[in-house]
């Protein structure tokens, strides 16, 4: 016994109404499943990008102020030296040029002081009482010379007072070279220990870009794999609209038949009548 024709025409529409709902639903499932691979991707890389931004805020940050803190250190160190080696080289030079006048006229003082104990001698009265032979009074200009030598000694002592004085003031000002010499060495060790972390920042910069390297790679695979489900979407959809086709082509041939069914009914009526 063959089927009827509406029959046939009956399982075909339930064929495309359960076709049609299965690829409805496989391209459901297909969209929620990529859409989540899709969104948690997405904020990995977000998350990442952020991290990244921020590390290189703070990776600038520190170098700028690495920079500012060393340049104006040194900057200050270097005026506070040049200006003590500028007056101990000018304590200097005065300091020689003031013993070598003092040595000058010492050696003149000596001389001098040489003449007078000849004159002294020669001014001895001789055994005899009478004054020495070929012997004059003394040389008023000699004693005056040596009156002057003696003022020039105690200026001379009076200087040199000052000059112990401007020297301990030197030996002050050498103690406070020392102690920003070792102010140096303290920030010349926090400098280093700053571009000690300035070189871990670097390599976890290194290691994020390296991860970044990465996420790149598999957001190209995941674009790769986001055209190959749009291009199975596209044909789901094209599959769908076929089956959408034959679906309305299958209820306009049932509805037809349907009609004819009840022409048919009609016509054996009016026979029977």
């Amino acid at each position: 016994k063959q089927p009827s024709p509406c029959r046939r025409f009956q399982l075909t529409f339930e064929e495309l109404e359960e076709e049609n709902a299965r690829l409805v639903s496989e391209r459901t499932a297909f969209e929620k499943e990529n859409k989540g691979k899709v969104e948690e991707l997405r904020r990995q890389v977000d998350a990442k990008q952020e991290k990244v931004h921020q590390m290189f805020e703070q990776l600038e940050g520190l170098r700028l102020d690495q920079r500012n803190l060393a340049s104006e250190e040194e900057r200050r160190q270097t005026q506070e030296l040049r200006k003590l080696l500028d007056q101990l080289h000018s304590q200097k030079v005065k300091l020689d040029t003031d013993l070598e006048a003092m040595n000058e006229e010492l050696a003149l003082l000596c001389q001098r002081e040489s003449e007078q104990k000849c004159v002294e001698e020669l001014d001895t009265p001789s055994a005899e009482g009478g004054p020495a032979t070929g012997v004059t009074s003394p040389d008023e200009d000699l004693l005056q010379v040596f009156e002057r030598s003696v003022e020039f000694l105690k200026a001379t002592a009076a200087a040199k007072l000052e000059d112990l004085s401007k020297l301990d003031l030197i030996v002050k000002e050498e103690k406070e070279l020392n102690y920003l010499l070792g102010k140096k060495e303290i920030l010349q060790q926090e400098t280093a220990a700053l571009n000690d972390h300035i070189g871990d920042l670097n390599a976890t910069q290194k290691d994020m870009e390296d991860e970044m390297k990465t996420l790149k790679q598999e957001m190209r695979f995941l674009d790769k794999e986001l055209g190959t489900t749009n291009q199975v979407f596209r044909r789901l959809q094209t599959q769908r609209d076929e089956y959408s086709d034959k679906l309305q082509s299958a209820k306009n041939d049932s509805d037809a038949l349907r009609i004819h069914r009840y022409h048919l009914r009609l016509s054996g009526r009016c026979r029977s009548w």
